[in-house]
């Protein structure tokens, strides 16, 4: 009977330690989930703010594009205007009257 008292303590013990275990257990795993939780909400916020940044970098693309035509049209009057000054120098220089 004594050796059954022990084996039921010696149960009864290892009962406890194994509860005490898996409570720790669980408490880790809780406080790990509420840390993956924030960090998830803190990823979505991140990738609220990457999407609006490749807005506004898309919108800066279009713009600069436009400002690309824009200045290639600049360009090329400018050139044409360079021509036609070319032209008319050639001309003026033909007449006498401007020539000192």
């Amino acid at each position: 009977m004594g050796r059954q008292i022990i084996l039921a303590f010696a149960l009864l013990g290892a009962g406890y330690f194994t509860v005490t275990r898996i409570d720790r257990v669980i408490d880790c795993v809780e406080k790990t989930n509420a840390g993956i939780s924030q960090a998830n909400t803190q990823l979505l916020a991140a990738n609220r703010q990457i999407a609006e940044m490749q807005e506004k970098l898309a919108e800066t693309s279009r713009k600069l594009e436009q400002t690309n035509l824009s200045l290639a049209r600049t360009n090329t009057k400018i050139d044409e205007t360079q021509t036609l000054f070319a032209s008319l120098d050639k001309a003026f220089q033909k007449f006498p009257l401007w020539r000192r």
